[in-house]
Protein backbone atom coordinates (compact mmCIF):
# COMPACT_ATOMS: atom_id res chain seq x y z
CA UNK A 1 0.00 0.00 0.00
CA UNK A 2 0.80 3.80 -0.29
CA UNK A 3 2.34 5.52 2.56
CA UNK A 4 -0.11 6.98 5.16
CA UNK A 5 -0.39 10.31 3.18
CA UNK A 6 -1.23 9.47 0.02
CA UNK A 7 -4.04 7.69 1.41
CA UNK A 8 -5.04 10.57 3.26
CA UNK A 9 -4.90 12.71 0.28
CA UNK A 10 -7.43 9.85 -1.35
CA UNK A 11 -9.89 9.19 1.50
CA UNK A 12 -12.25 11.82 0.26
CA UNK A 13 -12.76 9.59 -2.98
CA UNK A 14 -15.33 7.58 -0.56
CA UNK A 15 -16.76 10.67 0.33
CA UNK A 16 -17.02 11.14 -3.70
CA UNK A 17 -17.92 7.83 -4.82
CA UNK A 18 -21.47 8.21 -2.17
CA UNK A 19 -22.25 11.44 -3.76
CA UNK A 20 -22.59 10.07 -7.15
CA UNK A 21 -24.89 7.89 -5.91
CA UNK A 22 -27.02 10.46 -4.66
CA UNK A 23 -27.06 12.17 -8.38
CA UNK A 24 -29.92 11.28 -10.53
CA UNK A 25 -29.80 8.19 -12.89
CA UNK A 26 -27.40 8.05 -15.54
CA UNK A 27 -28.61 9.33 -19.05
CA UNK A 28 -29.69 6.06 -20.88
CA UNK A 29 -30.59 8.15 -24.37
CA UNK A 30 -27.75 8.23 -26.79
CA UNK A 31 -26.58 9.26 -30.74
CA UNK A 32 -24.37 7.63 -32.57
CA UNK A 33 -21.78 8.94 -35.22
CA UNK A 34 -19.64 6.88 -37.38
CA UNK A 35 -15.77 7.75 -37.74
CA UNK A 36 -14.23 6.69 -40.93
CA UNK A 37 -11.52 7.53 -44.12
CA UNK A 38 -11.96 6.93 -47.40
CA UNK A 39 -10.29 3.12 -48.20
CA UNK A 40 -9.36 2.22 -44.86
CA UNK A 41 -9.34 -1.48 -43.64
CA UNK A 42 -9.34 -0.91 -39.96
CA UNK A 43 -9.50 1.95 -37.22
CA UNK A 44 -8.56 2.40 -33.46
CA UNK A 45 -10.44 5.34 -31.66
CA UNK A 46 -8.24 5.87 -28.80
CA UNK A 47 -8.84 9.09 -27.43
CA UNK A 48 -11.56 11.81 -26.68
CA UNK A 49 -10.76 15.11 -24.72
CA UNK A 50 -13.76 17.71 -23.51
CA UNK A 51 -13.08 19.81 -25.91
CA UNK A 52 -14.99 17.64 -28.39
CA UNK A 53 -11.71 16.43 -30.26
CA UNK A 54 -11.51 12.61 -30.87
CA UNK A 55 -8.20 10.80 -31.62
CA UNK A 56 -6.73 7.67 -33.33
CA UNK A 57 -5.63 5.48 -36.31
CA UNK A 58 -6.72 4.22 -39.09
CA UNK A 59 -4.84 1.36 -41.37
CA UNK A 60 -5.00 1.50 -45.12
CA UNK A 61 -3.70 1.41 -48.45
CA UNK A 62 -1.12 4.34 -49.00
CA UNK A 63 -0.25 5.62 -52.50
CA UNK A 64 3.08 4.42 -53.47
CA UNK A 65 3.40 1.30 -51.47
CA UNK A 66 2.00 -1.93 -51.95
CA UNK A 67 1.55 -2.62 -48.35
CA UNK A 68 -1.44 -0.96 -46.13
CA UNK A 69 -0.11 1.67 -43.41
CA UNK A 70 -1.08 2.98 -40.09
CA UNK A 71 -2.01 6.30 -39.68
CA UNK A 72 -2.93 8.62 -36.86
CA UNK A 73 -6.25 10.71 -37.19
CA UNK A 74 -7.94 13.93 -35.43
CA UNK A 75 -11.57 13.97 -35.54
CA UNK A 76 -13.01 17.43 -34.59
CA UNK A 77 -16.56 19.23 -35.53
CA UNK A 78 -17.22 16.33 -37.71
CA UNK A 79 -14.19 16.51 -39.75
CA UNK A 80 -11.49 13.81 -40.07
CA UNK A 81 -8.22 15.03 -40.52
CA UNK A 82 -5.18 12.61 -41.15
CA UNK A 83 -2.04 13.65 -39.39
CA UNK A 84 0.43 12.24 -41.61
CA UNK A 85 3.91 10.02 -40.30
CA UNK A 86 6.72 12.37 -37.93
CA UNK A 87 9.27 10.27 -39.71
CA UNK A 88 10.11 8.47 -43.05
CA UNK A 89 8.45 5.35 -42.11
CA UNK A 90 4.61 5.45 -42.92
CA UNK A 91 3.60 4.66 -39.64
CA UNK A 92 1.59 6.98 -37.03
CA UNK A 93 -0.13 6.19 -33.99
CA UNK A 94 -2.31 8.39 -32.02
CA UNK A 95 -2.91 6.81 -28.22
CA UNK A 96 -4.09 10.01 -25.98
CA UNK A 97 -4.93 13.19 -25.45
CA UNK A 98 -5.02 16.02 -22.90
CA UNK A 99 -7.57 18.92 -22.75
CA UNK A 100 -5.08 21.27 -24.29
CA UNK A 101 -5.46 19.48 -28.02
CA UNK A 102 -2.01 17.81 -27.14
CA UNK A 103 -1.87 14.05 -28.72
CA UNK A 104 1.00 11.75 -28.26
CA UNK A 105 2.06 8.53 -29.69
CA UNK A 106 4.67 8.29 -32.48
CA UNK A 107 5.71 5.22 -34.76
CA UNK A 108 4.77 1.71 -33.84
CA UNK A 109 8.07 -0.20 -32.41
CA UNK A 110 10.04 3.68 -32.61
CA UNK A 111 9.80 7.09 -31.24
CA UNK A 112 7.35 8.34 -29.15
CA UNK A 113 6.19 11.54 -29.98
CA UNK A 114 3.59 14.38 -29.12
CA UNK A 115 1.53 16.41 -31.91
CA UNK A 116 0.15 19.88 -31.76
CA UNK A 117 -1.04 22.35 -34.23
CA UNK A 118 -0.02 20.21 -37.62
CA UNK A 119 3.59 19.47 -36.12
CA UNK A 120 5.36 16.09 -34.48
CA UNK A 121 7.38 16.72 -31.88
CA UNK A 122 10.08 13.88 -31.00
CA UNK A 123 10.51 13.06 -27.40
CA UNK A 124 14.39 11.55 -27.81
CA UNK A 125 13.11 7.83 -26.59
CA UNK A 126 11.88 4.69 -27.91
CA UNK A 127 8.47 4.14 -26.51
CA UNK A 128 4.88 3.79 -26.76
CA UNK A 129 3.10 7.41 -24.65
CA UNK A 130 -0.91 5.96 -23.92
CA UNK A 131 -1.48 9.08 -21.78
CA UNK A 132 -0.96 12.68 -20.90
CA UNK A 133 -2.62 15.17 -18.33
CA UNK A 134 -2.77 18.55 -18.23
CA UNK A 135 0.60 19.48 -17.67
CA UNK A 136 1.75 17.36 -20.20
CA UNK A 137 2.99 15.05 -17.89
CA UNK A 138 3.10 11.76 -19.65
CA UNK A 139 2.45 7.68 -19.59
CA UNK A 140 3.24 4.81 -21.70
CA UNK A 141 5.77 1.56 -22.42
CA UNK A 142 9.63 2.38 -23.71
CA UNK A 143 10.75 -0.17 -25.83
CA UNK A 144 14.40 -0.67 -26.26
CA UNK A 145 14.57 -4.54 -26.77
CA UNK A 146 12.39 -4.81 -23.55
CA UNK A 147 9.28 -3.16 -21.98
CA UNK A 148 8.91 -1.12 -19.23
CA UNK A 149 6.77 1.07 -17.63
CA UNK A 150 7.34 5.03 -17.84
CA UNK A 151 6.21 8.49 -16.42
CA UNK A 152 8.27 11.48 -18.34
CA UNK A 153 7.55 14.79 -17.49
CA UNK A 154 9.97 18.01 -17.47
CA UNK A 155 12.11 15.72 -19.96
CA UNK A 156 12.80 13.83 -17.53
CA UNK A 157 12.15 9.56 -17.94
CA UNK A 158 11.22 7.63 -14.90
CA UNK A 159 11.16 3.92 -15.25
CA UNK A 160 8.24 2.30 -13.74
CA UNK A 161 7.97 -1.34 -12.57
CA UNK A 162 9.12 -3.76 -10.61
CA UNK A 163 12.60 -3.47 -9.78
CA UNK A 164 14.00 -6.78 -11.38
CA UNK A 165 14.60 -4.80 -14.43
CA UNK A 166 14.02 -8.63 -16.23
CA UNK A 167 10.37 -8.56 -15.06
CA UNK A 168 8.30 -6.42 -18.22
CA UNK A 169 5.34 -3.80 -16.89
CA UNK A 170 3.38 -1.33 -18.95
CA UNK A 171 2.05 2.10 -17.93
CA UNK A 172 -1.99 2.89 -18.98
CA UNK A 173 -3.05 5.96 -17.51
CA UNK A 174 -1.83 9.07 -15.98
CA UNK A 175 -3.95 11.76 -13.66
CA UNK A 176 -3.40 15.26 -13.20
CA UNK A 177 -1.77 14.22 -9.78
CA UNK A 178 0.79 12.50 -11.71
CA UNK A 179 -0.34 9.37 -10.68
CA UNK A 180 0.26 5.84 -12.92
CA UNK A 181 -1.69 2.78 -13.29
CA UNK A 182 -0.47 0.11 -15.39
CA UNK A 183 0.45 -3.75 -15.22
CA UNK A 184 3.64 -4.60 -14.00
CA UNK A 185 4.96 -8.42 -14.39
CA UNK A 186 5.48 -9.88 -10.75
CA UNK A 187 7.58 -12.97 -11.70
CA UNK A 188 9.30 -14.60 -14.49
CA UNK A 189 6.65 -17.10 -15.30
CA UNK A 190 4.57 -14.03 -16.64
CA UNK A 191 1.75 -13.14 -13.96
CA UNK A 192 1.35 -9.44 -13.73
CA UNK A 193 -0.61 -7.37 -11.17
CA UNK A 194 -2.08 -3.72 -11.15
CA UNK A 195 -0.40 -1.38 -9.93
CA UNK A 196 -0.46 2.58 -8.87
CA UNK A 197 2.99 4.45 -9.20
CA UNK A 198 3.50 7.86 -7.69
CA UNK A 199 6.56 9.86 -7.07
CA UNK A 200 8.77 6.47 -7.68
CA UNK A 201 6.86 4.40 -5.33
CA UNK A 202 5.21 1.69 -7.19
CA UNK A 203 2.21 -0.72 -5.40
CA UNK A 204 1.57 -4.07 -6.32
CA UNK A 205 -2.34 -3.83 -5.66
CA UNK A 206 -2.71 -7.51 -6.22
CA UNK A 207 -5.73 -9.12 -7.74
CA UNK A 208 -9.10 -10.31 -6.48
CA UNK A 209 -8.02 -14.02 -6.23
CA UNK A 210 -6.14 -15.11 -9.68
CA UNK A 211 -3.04 -15.09 -11.45
CA UNK A 212 -2.74 -11.46 -12.96
CA UNK A 213 -4.83 -7.90 -13.42
CA UNK A 214 -4.40 -4.96 -14.72
CA UNK A 215 -5.88 -1.43 -14.08
CA UNK A 216 -6.72 0.96 -17.59
CA UNK A 217 -7.55 4.10 -16.54
CA UNK A 218 -7.44 6.48 -13.55
CA UNK A 219 -9.10 9.42 -12.98
CA UNK A 220 -8.61 13.11 -10.99
CA UNK A 221 -10.08 11.45 -8.04
CA UNK A 222 -7.33 8.69 -7.62
CA UNK A 223 -10.33 5.99 -9.08
CA UNK A 224 -9.24 3.46 -11.58
CA UNK A 225 -10.85 0.83 -13.46
CA UNK A 226 -9.57 -2.08 -15.08
CA UNK A 227 -9.56 -6.19 -14.73
CA UNK A 228 -8.79 -9.17 -13.12
CA UNK A 229 -8.98 -12.83 -12.92
CA UNK A 230 -10.58 -14.43 -10.52
CA UNK A 231 -10.56 -17.25 -8.24
CA UNK A 232 -11.88 -19.44 -11.14
CA UNK A 233 -9.78 -17.51 -13.64
CA UNK A 234 -13.09 -15.94 -15.29
CA UNK A 235 -12.14 -12.11 -15.87
CA UNK A 236 -14.06 -9.51 -14.10
CA UNK A 237 -14.39 -5.26 -14.15
CA UNK A 238 -12.61 -4.01 -11.03
CA UNK A 239 -12.30 -0.76 -9.50
CA UNK A 240 -9.42 0.41 -7.41
CA UNK A 241 -9.95 3.30 -4.79
CA UNK A 242 -7.23 2.05 -2.06
CA UNK A 243 -8.39 -1.66 -2.58
CA UNK A 244 -8.89 -3.36 -5.18
CA UNK A 245 -12.39 -5.09 -5.91
CA UNK A 246 -15.21 -5.75 -8.63
CA UNK A 247 -16.60 -2.84 -10.60
CA UNK A 248 -19.94 -4.53 -10.31
CA UNK A 249 -21.25 -8.08 -9.46
CA UNK A 250 -22.25 -9.47 -12.42
CA UNK A 251 -22.05 -12.86 -13.79
CA UNK A 252 -20.02 -13.43 -17.54
CA UNK A 253 -16.46 -12.18 -18.67
CA UNK A 254 -16.05 -8.16 -18.39
CA UNK A 255 -13.19 -5.70 -18.14
CA UNK A 256 -13.20 -2.21 -17.90
CA UNK A 257 -11.21 0.20 -20.23
CA UNK A 258 -11.46 4.00 -19.04
CA UNK A 259 -13.32 6.19 -16.14
CA UNK A 260 -13.79 9.88 -16.16
CA UNK A 261 -14.05 12.57 -13.58
CA UNK A 262 -17.66 11.63 -13.02
CA UNK A 263 -16.89 8.32 -11.96
CA UNK A 264 -18.94 6.62 -14.99
CA UNK A 265 -16.83 3.56 -16.86
CA UNK A 266 -16.89 1.83 -19.89
CA UNK A 267 -15.61 -1.91 -20.94
CA UNK A 268 -16.69 -4.73 -22.68
CA UNK A 269 -18.80 -7.43 -21.33
CA UNK A 270 -19.47 -10.74 -23.19
CA UNK A 271 -19.66 -10.05 -26.76
CA UNK A 272 -21.13 -6.36 -25.66
CA UNK A 273 -20.02 -3.31 -24.08
CA UNK A 274 -20.92 -1.32 -21.16
CA UNK A 275 -21.63 2.14 -19.46
CA UNK A 276 -21.11 1.85 -15.56
CA UNK A 277 -22.59 5.16 -14.08
CA UNK A 278 -23.80 5.54 -10.49
CA UNK A 279 -24.20 2.43 -10.24
CA UNK A 280 -26.23 1.16 -13.36
CA UNK A 281 -25.00 -0.92 -16.07
CA UNK A 282 -26.00 0.65 -19.60
CA UNK A 283 -25.61 -1.69 -22.10
CA UNK A 284 -24.27 0.30 -25.15
CA UNK A 285 -24.66 -2.60 -27.74
CA UNK A 286 -28.49 -2.30 -27.30
CA UNK A 287 -28.88 1.27 -27.30
CA UNK A 288 -31.89 1.92 -30.06
CA UNK A 289 -29.69 4.22 -32.24
CA UNK A 290 -26.85 1.66 -32.17
CA UNK A 291 -29.19 -1.20 -33.42
CA UNK A 292 -31.29 0.97 -35.48
CA UNK A 293 -27.88 2.30 -37.46
CA UNK A 294 -26.70 -1.36 -38.11
CA UNK A 295 -23.88 -1.35 -35.55
CA UNK A 296 -22.13 -4.48 -33.68
CA UNK A 297 -19.16 -5.28 -31.77
CA UNK A 298 -18.49 -2.21 -29.67
CA UNK A 299 -15.42 -1.71 -28.36
CA UNK A 300 -15.66 1.62 -25.98
CA UNK A 301 -11.57 3.11 -25.83
CA UNK A 302 -12.08 6.21 -23.59
CA UNK A 303 -15.07 8.85 -22.06
CA UNK A 304 -14.85 12.09 -21.55
CA UNK A 305 -15.79 14.23 -18.92
CA UNK A 306 -19.04 15.32 -21.11
CA UNK A 307 -19.95 11.81 -21.02
CA UNK A 308 -18.64 11.30 -24.82
CA UNK A 309 -17.45 8.08 -25.56
CA UNK A 310 -15.50 6.34 -28.33
CA UNK A 311 -14.52 3.12 -29.65
CA UNK A 312 -14.19 1.07 -32.39
CA UNK A 313 -16.66 -1.32 -33.91
CA UNK A 314 -18.55 -2.77 -36.90
CA UNK A 315 -20.98 -0.66 -39.03
CA UNK A 316 -23.07 -3.03 -41.71
CA UNK A 317 -20.01 -5.42 -41.03
CA UNK A 318 -17.52 -3.03 -41.90
CA UNK A 319 -14.84 -1.58 -39.31
CA UNK A 320 -15.58 1.77 -38.20
CA UNK A 321 -14.75 4.51 -35.40
CA UNK A 322 -17.69 5.66 -33.52
CA UNK A 323 -18.39 8.70 -31.00
CA UNK A 324 -21.78 8.22 -28.44
CA UNK A 325 -22.79 11.56 -27.17
CA UNK A 326 -25.74 11.87 -24.30
CA UNK A 327 -28.71 13.64 -25.52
Amino acid sequence: MFAGRFFRAAAPGAVWLAALAAHAAPVSHYSITEIAVPNMAWIEVTAVNSRGDVAGYTRGPQPGVTFEVEQAFLWRNGQVTQLGFPTAIFNSRILGMNDKGVLVGGVFGGNAFTWQDGAWTDLGFRGEPRSINKWGSIAGTTNNGFQRGFFYANGVLWDIGMPDPRLASFANSVNDKNVVVGTSEVNLIGNRHAYVWSAGSLTDVGTIGGPGSTLNSINNHGFAVGWSFDRDIGIAAVQWDGDLERLFNLPGTHLATAVNDHGAAVGTIDSGAFLYDSGVLTRLDQLPDVVNKGWTGLIPGAISDRGWIVGRGFRNGQPRGFILSPR
